[in-house]
């Protein structure tokens, strides 16, 4: 992707080139990404972006609403405006559904479960499941084809009240397959951010503070710690990514550092780092649906 070779990083819009080989740690051995002053020229507010871990709770035919205080999901027909309300667990919270599917899995902040909601097209009945999850998961997201989702917990969503004793690596895999649902708790790279998923849905990259953790999701099948590639050259100098992108594919993460003139791919089989020098800051970086074409917004 973006004109990248064996010994060369280039063609991200005409911006990055390189003739380098990768050493023998696993870094291509291209020139850094030149940093700039944190006072240089007015500082941008963070990106706004639609949060995509964070979708319209919407079905084929059905809008599903979590109701916390009442301990409930409300489960609403497009066609008929119907309303039903059905018993999940305790303090319901983040909810999702699969694309094209009247399918919903949400999670249960007080009972420490996921329940999942499934209903039936002709009887408009809900097959109903809860599973038990990793303690205080507040965010989750569901993979593509609706068989998986995984459950997490984001310090970004708990606005700092990180409750005490909980896990920042703990993840829970959620089987949603129709009479296969189960949970699966794995370990994860230190704080999870977000989660992405192959375009077939069988594997979630975990991005994680400074990683992106892999997960087979229909081989996990018992706890177990993830392998994590790790993203920086230098963690303790090094800032923090910004933001990750992984390829559909699987084969790439692209992400974008704070003061640094350029992007960073990593090949994640082979754990080998590529710089890709630009003319500014990445303010915005976004992929196309293959994969193939980084678009970046730079900081002026």
């Amino acid at each position: 992707p973006w004109g990248l070779d064996q010994g060369a990083a280039a063609d991200l819009n005409d911006a990055a080139t390189s003739d380098g080989e990768a050493d023998a740690a696993g870094d291509a051995a291209l020139p850094d990404a030149a940093p700039i002053k944190p006072d240089s020229g007015p500082l941008l507010p963070p990106e706004l972006e639609n949060d995509a871990d964070d979708p319209a709770p919407v079905g084929k035919r059905f809008m599903y609403v979590a109701v916390p205080k009442q301990d409930m999901v409300v489960k609403i027909d497009s066609l008929t405006l119907k309303v039903w309300a059905i018993k999940v667990g305790k303090d319901p919270g983040a909810l999702r559904t699969a694309a094209g599917q009247d399918l919903a899995v949400v999670l249960n902040r007080k009972s420490n479960s996921a329940t999942v909601l499934r209903t039936n097209a002709t009887t408009l009945g809900d097959a109903v499941t809860t599973v038990m999850t990793a303690p205080g998961l507040n965010n989750m997201a569901v993979a593509p084809g609706g068989k998986h989702a995984v459950a997490f917990f984001d310090v970004a969503r708990s606005l700092g009240q990180i409750p005490k004793n909980q896990s920042l690596q703990d993840v829970t895999l959620i089987d949603l397959q129709s009479g296969k649902v189960k949970a699966t708790d794995v370990t994860v790279g230190f704080k999870p951010k977000s989660v992405k998923f192959s375009k077939d849905g069988s594997m979630a990259y975990v991005v994680t503070e400074q990683g992106v953790s892999i997960v087979d999701l229909a081989a996990a099948k018992k706890s177990a710690i993830m392998p994590t590639v790790v993203l920086l050259k230098d963690p303790i100098k090094e800032p923090k990514p910004a933001e990750v992108l992984v390829t559909p594919d699987g084969k790439w993460a692209l992400l974008r550092q704070r003061y640094l003139k350029g992007l960073r791919a990593v090949d994640l089989k082979n754990k080998t780092i590529w710089h890709l020098p630009l003319t500014g800051e990445p303010y915005d970086l976004d992929l196309n649906d293959d994969g193939m074409t980084a678009v970046v917004v730079l900081r002026k």
